[in-house]
């Protein structure tokens, strides 16, 4: 039936806005499983850098239990993708893989801020940066354009990081 109903959409039929939102609302929440409890966080931050192996292996299952997430959505949006894009669905799967993990990386290090408005505007800026990034990519757009927006990613992901 869904199939059906796609096939009778218009050939305007605003795709890549619909797929930007859905995506970037989808990439944007990334939480890492750390399986830290609250007390955790207190007494054992003092010792993140001795809890890196540990951390990598949390962040690794976090990625793939995600990643498993998004390979069911790319498959659900794969009937609209296929017919209102000229992107190959493996490549567009391919860069919201690397959008996942950029998305949990900066989501792990928004953990260190404490205030609610810093977490609020870090999620707002990135649905921004994801939105624009998908419709960007959906819409062939000048790969200058997209590595702007590349290029501006990897200087929040230094600022964050630092």
């Amino acid at each position: 039936m869904y199939q059906r109903w796609v096939e009778t959409l218009p050939p305007h039929f605003p795709y890549a806005i619909v797929g930007a939102v859905i995506f970037s609302l989808f990439l944007t929440y990334s939480p890492v499983r750390t399986f830290f409890q609250e007390a955790d966080l207190v007494f054992l931050l003092p010792a993140e850098k001795q809890l890196g192996s540990y951390i990598q292996r949390t962040f690794l299952f976090s990625l793939v239990v995600q990643a498993y997430i998004l390979f069911f959505l790319l498959l659900v949006m794969a009937p609209l993708h296929l017919k209102f894009s000229t992107l190959s669905l493996w490549l567009f799967g391919l860069f919201l893989l690397f959008m996942k993990g950029w998305n949990l990386f900066i989501s792990w290090k928004e953990t260190y801020f404490t205030g609610p408005k810093a977490l609020w505007f870090g999620s707002a800026v990135r649905i921004f940066f994801n939105g624009v990034c998908v419709y960007f990519v959906l819409t062939n757009v000048s790969l200058i354009f997209l590595l702007s927006l590349l290029l501006i990613m990897a200087v929040l992901s230094f600022y964050f990081s630092k």
